[in-house]
């Protein structure tokens, strides 16, 4: 694989579909426990890539589109 490029991208301009921080446990500011979630709706969020590259004497190029964005993850806990 010689090259990514993101071909297209759409972002949510909308604070409705922005990134939703809960606190799952509070142990102080530093060891406190927090989740990240955010899945906007694919007509606000998606885009496509694509790759090239070379392998075996053959040129390619292949377009992945992206039709949904899903994130879902605590944050990590930083040491005091």
């Amino acid at each position: 694989l010689a090259e990514v490029e993101i071909s297209e991208l759409r972002l949510p301009t909308s604070p409705a579909h922005a990134p939703a921080v809960t606190l799952v446990r509070y142990d102080g500011p530093w060891l406190s426990e927090w989740r990240v979630r955010w899945q906007p709706p694919s007509s606000q969020a998606g885009g496509s890539l694509t790759l090239r590259g070379r392998k075996f004497g053959v040129s390619f190029q292949v377009v992945m589109a992206v039709g949904s964005v899903r994130f879902d993850r605590p944050l990590p806990r930083r040491p005091g």
